[in-house]
């Protein structure tokens, strides 16, 4: 008899703080106005993560703890957390999914402000990684939304220039050079700046 592969689901996230969160979008709506934005996203992205068929899902903070909010939050959809390891963004995706790959066969590792992720999007990346090595979820800003693995894979994530527009392309390179089979899923929208808010006008109701 197989036994049917064990599944991970990883939630990157920091604690909804005014001046720490979401600050390009702060340019243009304020410390607290985006902070909302970003709790009301980090809110939906709970909901999303909690309905998805997988073995073990959990928060991986940024910064320290868990605040009040988030405490409230991660009670309230029964989630555990994790502190996110040191150093760069790739380091810290790394480490977390091959952390979660001590107990699982398959992890997906998602960011908090992506309103279109949906529990369908995450169920078809699951199962893209029963034939693929690597899936991806690309971001409309030329970066990704989502990656899914089967194994570590470091020079996915090494040295690698985060926060900028080349970041799926590296990765397609990377991956292409290390021969991994990868299946890239819809590619979907973050929200980072006000144009990307402009296309999501729910996150701003009733915020002033």
């Amino acid at each position: 008899m197989t036994t049917a592969a064990r599944r991970a689901l990883l939630v990157f996230a920091r604690n909804p703080v005014a001046g720490q969160v979401k600050t390009r979008l702060a340019r243009t709506l304020g410390d607290g106005a985006a902070a909302a934005v970003y709790r009301r996203m980090l809110e939906r992205t709970l909901n999303t993560a909690t309905r998805v068929d997988a073995d073990d899902t959990a928060v991986w903070l940024a910064d320290g703890r868990p605040d009040t909010t988030m405490r409230r939050l991660l009670d309230d959809h029964g989630l555990a957390w994790h502190r996110q390891h040191d150093g760069d963004l790739g380091a810290r995706m790394r480490g977390a999914l091959r952390q979660a790959l001590r107990g699982a066969d398959r992890a997906l590792l998602i960011g908090s402000d992506c309103p279109e992720i949906s529990p369908d999007y995450l169920h078809a990346a699951f199962a893209a990684l029963e034939r693929a090595d690597v899936v991806l979820g690309p971001a409309a800003d030329g970066g990704y939304v989502m990656i899914g693995v089967n194994d570590d894979y470091p020079p996915l994530f090494e040295r690698v220039p985060w926060g900028g527009d080349s970041v799926l392309r590296e990765t397609r390179a990377r991956l292409a050079a290390q021969r991994l089979r990868w299946q890239e899923l819809a590619t979907l929208r973050d929200v980072d700046e006000q144009a990307d808010l402009d296309a999501f006008a729910w996150l701003t109701d009733g915020i002033a």
